[in-house]
């Protein structure tokens, strides 16, 4: 009994240092009397096995304790594992779970100590909820991936691209102002009125289309014949070489006129005044 006093209160802790507060404790006896011939088990893993014990002033410890003349006797310590981190069982021959982290495992029946971003649960055999991704998935999906996906639960990227108008790894980005569409793969026409941006996911003129350009984009030129905002100006017949001459833009014939007719859209007559 005298023994068991002294040996009462110990803890243990497993540390990758000499120094036990850097580490995990794995047990604390009281306030029973601990057996002399103790066995607990850690789940965790570590470099040191810290066996500490202590009697402070002013406490007042439960019966049994000895108080003064406290000594560590310990005759034997042995602590068991298997040589390689990444099995457990009986034999050491069940190989951990493939996403426990750093292929770690409890010995005793494979529980992970910790899982690679993107799983978790005891054996790391669940994905991260949809919208989660990362260590313990915790960190929430922050972009728009394509189809209305969830990102990918382990790195937070769009595994089959963006929605139109967003782009970047993880789909976060805004397409610049002149590329619209899925991961911004399409350039806009440069064509929109007043040099408005075009629409960043669907790449259509919202302010309508600068003069001699038409369609949804601004990407089509005036039909042969008419020229100007909307397309809505005829142009004139007096092109030399026919309307196919006449400017889109702004309706200047860009051939020159006919004969008898002056102006670069070739629709005054020209006058001819005969001095007698």
């Amino acid at each position: 009994m005298r023994q068991r006093g002294r040996f009462a209160g110990f803890s243990l802790y497993v540390s990758n240092s000499t120094v036990k507060e850097d580490g995990y404790q794995c047990y604390l006896n009281g306030p029973e009397l601990p057996s002399l011939d103790f066995n607990t088990t850690c789940v965790t893993h570590g470099r040191f096995v810290i066996f500490y014990n202590e009697r402070l002033n002013g406490i007042k410890y439960p019966t049994g304790y000895q108080i003064s003349n406290v000594y560590t006797e310990l005759c034997e310590v042995t602590v068991t594992g298997c040589q390689n981190p990444s099995v457990y069982g009986y034999d050491c021959n069940l190989p951990c779970p493939e996403n426990c982290q750093e292929r770690r495992c409890y010995i005793v029946n494979g529980t992970c100590l910790g899982c690679t971003a993107g799983w978790i649960g005891e054996f790391c055999n669940n994905s991260c909820p949809a919208g989660y991704y990362g260590p313990e998935c915790r960190a929430p999906c922050t972009g728009y991936c394509r189809y209305i996906k969830p990102c990918n639960h382990s790195t937070g990227e769009c595994d089959e691209g963006c929605s139109d108008g967003w782009t970047g790894n993880e789909c976060s980005k805004k397409c610049s102002a002149e590329m619209y569409g899925p991961d911004c793969m399409y350039s806009c026409s440069g064509h929109c009125l007043n040099g408005v941006p075009c629409n960043r996911t669907t790449g259509s003129c919202n302010s309508g289309c600068k003069p001699g350009y038409t369609g949804e984009h601004c990407d089509k030129a005036c039909s042969i014949g008419f020229y100007g905002l909307n397309c809505k100006e005829q142009c004139s017949n007096q092109c030399r070489h026919g309307i196919n001459y006449c400017n889109h833009e702004d309706g200047h014939c860009e051939t020159g006129c006919q004969d008898g007719f002056i102006g670069r859209k070739c629709n005054k007559i020209l006058m001819q005044y005969i001095e007698k």
